[in-house]
């Protein structure tokens, strides 16, 4: 994996693979807590990544064995007056970047996931979950009301009342829960959550690249247009995906796949055997 860039202070780590882009937060002895620092520059790295037509999936996760514990307490500026809104706002910006960015986004949760955490992961499009991983709002337990649109977005995924719930009632949600609410697609064993990850991504990746990226401008859409003109931009993007070689190819080859599972089917029938295929593919 070719690292493609890295903050001055290592506290983000960005590297490229193929088509998929990892960004890191890296405090693995702080659980990836985030510092000031930290905070002002993920904007402008998710941005960056966001620029890069190459990158076609987006991976968010944390060094070691956590996520994000939110943000690191002890080192938190002050955050008061209009001083204090105007600095968390500019680093809150880091969610709407993240949310609307034209790849597909994976939150690849390994561990512990709190406060901001929770809200970085709820504006990916996907989460996958290591098994030992813990979710939890935690903002009540501090005095705060929470922060990075973490309730915009849970209301989103785990309808409104749950997500409420999981705000003024502060807990260590545990991954099958958090599989059952619909917030985790996915949920692998500690062991192989890595290569969970992986599958997920290559699966993405194996997709016809113009393709992906109407599928999420699609979705984009469906948050901000009404169904009509929700309509006329997904015909015409898909209209204009269909002339592409892109296309042709992918279609080309699925139909040939076809062809040959259906020969194959037929084979089958003439040498007397009843395969799988036959009977979950009937002619």
């Amino acid at each position: 994996m070719n690292r493609a860039n890295n903050s001055a202070a290592d506290e983000i780590d960005i590297a490229i693979s193929g088509a998929v882009a990892t960004v890191t937060l890296n405090r693995p002895e702080k659980l990836n807590a985030a510092t000031s620092s930290m905070l002002d520059q993920l904007p402008d790295v998710l941005g960056e990544v966001g620029d890069r037509r190459d990158v076609r999936i987006l991976v968010l996760t944390g060094a070691g064995d956590a996520f994000c514990a939110g943000a690191d307490i002890g080192s938190r500026s002050t955050l008061s007056g209009p001083a204090g809104v105007v600095e968390l706002r500019a680093r809150a910006d880091a969610v709407r970047i993240l949310a609307g960015l034209p790849q597909i986004t994976v939150a690849a949760v390994n561990g512990a996931c709190a406060g901001m955490g929770t809200a970085l992961a709820a504006a990916c499009d996907v989460r996958l979950l290591a098994s030992r991983s813990r979710v939890t709002t935690g903002y009540l337990r501090i005095g705060v009301p929470g922060d990075f649109g973490g309730l915009y977005h849970l209301s989103r995924i785990i309808g409104r009342s749950r997500a409420l719930e999981w705000y003024v009632r502060p807990r260590k949600v545990d991954s099958g829960e958090a599989f059952s609410t619909g917030f985790a697609n996915a949920v692998f064993d500690d062991e192989t959550f890595a290569d969970g990850v992986a599958r997920w991504c290559a699966d993405l990746e194996s997709l016809t690249p113009l393709a992906l990226r109407a599928v999420k401008a699609n979705l984009l859409d469906q948050d901000r247009l009404t169904l009509e003109e929700y309509l006329d931009e997904e015909t015409e993007r898909h209209v204009a995906v269909r002339a592409s070689a892109d296309a042709r190819e992918a279609a080309a080859a699925f139909l040939a796949k076809t062809r040959l599972r259906h020969t194959d089917d037929r084979e089958a029938l003439i040498d007397g055997e009843q395969t799988p295929s036959v009977l979950d593919h009937p002619s």
